[in-house]
């Protein structure tokens, strides 16, 4: 007795098959061939084929019939194994899928979420929405108003909801940290804070607080009594109750009072009118020396020379071709060089009734103007090529630019040339002025002065009684 159909369990019935017109014959003569009503032979001759072929159709119409009627298991037909394999396979992709879609939101999220944490931190706007873009078909959204939004995002709470967002999106903290752009102890702390409801982002460096007045006082004298030479640390670990930073806001203090203090207590030269005082140096150059003659009221050069050699030769040529020139002064100021004393020097200066100043040993900031534009001129000549064999032309070039085109505010925003060209000729009193001069130097060595001492005093007294020098304390630029 068949056993009854299960639930669900599909039908088993073979309904019969429909046989096209084409192969109805040949479907009767198979069929008259199994059932012996007919040779293989004659049903060969009946279609037109070769025995062996008709054969062969008999042969598969039998194997199907046998497959068919062979027992098999009941229930559904059983898979293959390839097309269960390649379902497994399909199952697992799209399990891969859905996988690599929540990755992929979840990146968007947090890449969203940084790009809201680094503006905040740079005080950027917030993105805006698509809305605001002009091919977005949506009608943008109205700005938000004082009475809509009384509590319109900040930074810091722009920051706090976008690492809120992060926080939910990656758990790592190294990948999260790396996301950002920050060191993992960075964003610890951010999350400490977020946890905390403490500010995520602070001002840099401690708070700096006084100290009491009685210990701000020691400090100040401290650096005072050494001089500034003690450091910030040495100094808080000093006095009790200031700290690093504020003592070295103190000791900057202290040391800019000082500073002011000395240079009120210096004395400033002045030379009142060009043309009087003329200071003359030399300059180390490339294979040689520039000469420098330049005038002490003003910053103008009379001569800037290229020679080979620094000896009394060139500096006798050099020095007369500048008085012929530009005039001869009433007082040259050279430094202690040898060359400076030879007697081709003093007689130059003879003849033009030039009287010779020497400053104190050692004393290199009597020079200091001279030595101020020599740093101007190795600024200018660092800039050129090294392969140039002459370079007076680049003297001359140099000599101009400073002379003519340099606006000082020392001088009233003019040049040194238009200053130097309204000055006025003093060979007038040049015989007056070189008499004084010898006389006072006569009065101090009979006083036991010492001969240079005694030139450099009578020089200066006969200046001053001219109205050509003028000291007064206090700190004013000679020449900038």
């Amino acid at each position: 007795m068949p056993r009854s159909r299960r639930p669900n369990e599909p039908s088993t019935y073979e309904t019969q098959p429909e046989i096209p017109s084409e192969l109805n014959k040949r479907f009767s003569l198979i069929r008259a061939v199994v059932a012996e009503r007919m040779t293989i032979s004659d049903a060969a001759r009946e279609l037109g084929i070769a025995r062996v072929n008709m054969q062969t159709l008999v042969h598969r119409a039998e194997a199907a019939i046998v497959t068919a009627l062979e027992p098999r298991s009941t229930g559904p037909v059983p898979k293959p194994a390839t097309e269960k394999k390649l379902e497994a396979r399909v199952a697992q992709l799209e399990k891969d899928n859905a996988k690599l879609k929540k990755q992929l939101q979840a990146a968007d999220d947090m890449m969203m979420a940084a790009g809201e944490i680094i503006r905040s931190l740079r005080g950027l706007p917030s993105t805006l929405s698509r809305t605001s873009s002009p091919r977005s078909k949506r009608s943008p959204r109205k700005p938000p108003s004082s009475d809509d939004d009384p509590e319109r995002p900040t930074p810091e709470s722009t920051l706090r909801h976008a690492l809120k967002r992060l926080r939910t999106t990656c758990r790592d903290d190294v990948r999260t940290a790396r996301l950002l752009g920050v060191s993992v102890k960075t964003l610890r702390r951010w999350l400490a804070r977020l946890v905390d409801g403490a500010p995520l982002v602070k001002r840099r460096g401690g708070v700096m607080r006084s100290g009491s007045t009685a210990s701000e006082a020691c400090v100040r004298q401290t650096v005072r009594d050494l001089h500034g030479l003690p450091g910030a640390e040495s100094l808080a670990r000093s006095v009790v109750g200031v700290s690093r930073r504020r003592a070295a806001a103190l000791k900057r203090e202290v040391l800019a009072a000082m500073e002011r203090e000395r240079k009120a207590a210096c004395a400033h030269v002045e030379v009142t009118e060009p043309g009087v005082v003329r200071g003359f140096d030399a300059m180390y150059v490339r294979d040689g020396y520039a000469l420098h003659a330049a005038d002490a009221s003003v910053p103008y050069r009379t001569s800037l020379t290229y020679t080979w050699s620094y000896d009394a030769e060139h500096v006798a040529a050099v020095l007369d071709e500048d008085f012929h020139e530009h005039g001869a002064p009433l007082v040259l100021r050279d430094d202690r060089a040898s060359c400076h004393t030879a007697p081709a020097v003093l007689s130059v200066l003879d003849q033009h009734g030039v009287v010779l100043l020497h400053g104190p040993a050692y004393y290199p900031s009597y020079y200091g103007q001279l030595e101020r534009q020599n740093v101007e001129h190795r600024a200018w000549l660092a800039w050129l090529d090294d392969t140039g064999d002459d370079l007076q032309p680049e003297l001359d070039r140099m000599k101009s630019a400073f002379n003519e085109r340099w606006l000082r505010p020392t001088l009233g925003w003019r040049s040194a040339a238009q200053i130097w060209n309204a000055r006025r000729p003093l060979d007038d009193e040049r015989s007056s002025f070189l008499d004084d001069v010898r006389a006072r130097a006569d009065r101090l060595r009979a006083r036991s002065v010492e001969n240079r001492l005694a030139m450099r005093l009578a020089i200066e007294q006969a200046l001053t009684q001219r109205g050509y020098l003028r000291i007064t304390p206090g700190r004013m630029a000679l020449c900038e």
